[in-house]
């Protein structure tokens, strides 16, 4: 290995291959004896490449020589896996040198980025000064060459790669972004139909972006570079530039405290590659592009919510992907984000029910009865709808019916019936024909059912509870729903008293549930009256619990139709006058206590 000539042999017969392949892949299984040997080779052989490569760059050195060795090591990449520590420091090492004394050489220019970009894929550690070394080189290279395709393409590939996992100094990364900024705006000027060199760009960029947001520099003008190269090409099938652009911008705005306006401009850009578009995969990282701008806060939800044109192309795509569930699933995801928010008017509410939304979503959850995280989805979208869907619409369409039916088939999974039950509520509280037909069709039962059977799920508890205490409201269904709900309620309370909802709402549907005789009866045979003296003791620094919880026992202590009184005991009146001192300014403690006391 000390012969160039026989070393070339070694490289082109295969054997410095056959050794490689041999020592990447014996996972420490070679005799000691054997490895040591083959380290040994491999180790002589580097040092002959180098010893080759010196020679060759010496004064003498022709452009075609070193041209042709470059080839050779680039060709031999090819054909390996995994390219270790220390080849991949030489190569690197031999590529910079070549590119640095032959700045003006195109062949070698291309060749030397080539090398660079492969090799980084595998390998990324360098020391700081070397890495911005071939940094600089690479970009001077780019500007060099800025006119020739594969140069560039080759130049923007192995910055990309350096990019991506280097570790970078702020100065260099700062310096970096200018100059690369400042020689895309031409590279687009040149090549502008050239999809493969501005996928290279943009993956540039991406990374860029990524790294101007660690240093906390400026990243304004990278995003403006990549939203003008999306722009561009907004139409037409070049989907995959269009996945990267949209992909690079999001990563860096989601990254730091986004600009409004640059969020605005990018939901647009979205909406217009959307419009027209039947690739499914395309759509599917669109939408979810929109899902993450959803989950962004109220400034993001509105920028989505207030543009023109938004929820019609959304909806509109419920009908084209009718097999995709996990399509239809952020869609859902999508729609929830934005109606669930207390800031929006029923208008889009409105608007997303006429267009068909709701029925397409009833639809689905019968054709992905198996799949529970759509139903999860679907259940929560239908939720944040419902408060302003149209309540004819909410009729014909057999809601309460599909819910329910969907509900019963996973009636071993608590994700469904926490997300099923909570869409009851909101259908419930529309009106009270929907409570009649929730009750009438065992949707109470179903319930109570799965109350008792996740007692666990505090979640579970607080849907369930508030749900029977909006079915309980007509007083046609408080004796049904008395018998019922009484003792899963009281036991949801008892297994989370120290829960505030629960019990604030499990308080509220005891009160109203106590206005009738046959349930006051099973109130005091199951002590409800000590879990509600446990609640006040707990949550004494509650206002609105003290009250609830007076007016509860105001209700059970007196049975006007059996003609009974409950007797008060110490521990009554203590809870009463403690309420009474803890919340003396309280008007509605004050008011609730005082009638409890003359009862």
């Amino acid at each position: 290995t000390t012969e160039s000539t026989c070393l070339d042999a070694l490289v082109k017969g295969g054997v410095v291959s056959i050794m490689e392949d041999i020592s990447n892949e014996s996972d420490g299984n070679l005799p000691e004896s054997l490895a040591q040997a083959i380290e040994n080779f491999l180790g002589a052989v580097s040092r002959g490449r180098n010893n080759t490569f010196s020679a060759e760059l010496t004064d003498s050195a022709d452009e075609e020589s070193v041209f042709q060795w470059l080839m050779n090591e680039f060709q031999a990449l090819a054909e390996i896996d995994d390219i270790g520590v220390s080849r991949s420091v030489r190569l690197r090492s031999n590529a910079l040198r070549a590119m640095k004394k032959f700045p003006n050489d195109a062949n070698i220019q291309e060749v030397g980025c080539m090398i660079f970009a492969h090799v980084c894929q595998f390998n990324r550690v360098q020391k700081p000064d070397q890495l911005e070394d071939e940094i600089n080189t690479i970009t001077e290279c780019l500007q060099r060459y800025q006119s020739t395709n594969t140069i560039a393409i080759s130049a923007c590939s192995a910055l990309k790669n350096l990019c991506i996992d280097s570790k970078f100094s702020k100065s260099v990364s700062t310096a970096l972004s200018i100059s690369a900024t400042k020689v895309f705006n031409t590279l687009q000027a040149i090549h502008g139909n050239s999809v493969p060199l501005l996928m290279e760009c943009a993956g540039v960029l991406w990374a860029l972006g990524n790294i101007g947001v660690q240093f906390s520099f400026e990243t304004e003008k990278i995003t403006a570079l990549l939203m003008k190269f999306a722009t561009g090409y907004l139409k037409g099938s070049h989907h995959a530039l269009q996945k990267l652009l949209i992909g690079a911008i999001w990563s860096i705005l989601h990254s730091q405290d986004s600009d409004i306006d640059q969020t605005g401009d990018l939901v647009d850009l979205v909406v217009n590659v959307m419009t027209g578009i039947d690739e499914e995969e395309f759509f599917e990282v669109a939408i979810n592009f929109l899902f993450d701008i959803s989950r962004q806060g109220y400034k993001s939800i509105l920028v989505l919510a207030e543009h023109e044109s938004l929820i019609e192309i959304v909806v509109g795509n419920m009908f084209k992907y009718p097999e995709s569930s996990s399509i239809q699933g952020t869609i859902c995801n999508v729609i929830s984000n934005i109606a669930s928010n207390s800031a929006m008017d029923n208008g889009i509410r409105a608007e997303i029910c006429s267009l068909g939304g709701v029925n397409q979503m009833l639809l689905y959850l019968e054709n992905f009865l198996d799949d529970r995280l759509f139903i999860g989805r679907a259940f929560a979208s239908l939720s944040a709808i419902m408060s302003g869907a149209d309540v004819q619409v909410l009729h014909g369409n057999g809601a309460i019916s599909c819910i329910m039916s969907v509900m019963s088939s996973h009636t071993d999974d608590v994700y469904v019936q926490i997300k099923g039950t909570a869409a009851l509520w909101y259908l419930a509280a529309r009106e009270d024909d929907f409570k009649h037909k929730i009750v009438q069709n065992g949707g109470a039962k179903l319930i109570t059912n799965s109350m008792c059977r996740f007692i666990s799920s505090e979640k579970m508890q607080e849907k369930g509870i508030i749900t029977l205490w909006s079915l309980s409201t007509p007083l046609q269904l408080r004796s049904e729903i008395g018998h019922l709900a009484v003792i899963p309620i009281l036991r949801g309370m008892q297994a989370h008293v120290t829960g505030h909802k629960v019990v604030e709402d499990g308080l509220s549907a005891l009160k109203a549930l106590s206005t009738h005789s046959s349930s006051k009866k099973i109130l005091q045979e199951n002590d409800a009256i000590d879990l509600i003296l446990d609640s006040m003791w707990i949550h004494s620094e509650s206002p609105i619990i003290q009250q609830i919880a007076l007016g509860a026992l105001s209700n059970i202590s007196v049975d006007v139709d059996a003609n009974t009184v409950t007797q008060i005991t110490e521990n009554d009146l203590s809870a009463i006058v403690t309420a009474m001192q803890l919340h003396d300014l309280d008007r509605g403690v004050q008011e609730s206590a005082l009638i409890l006391l003359k009862n």
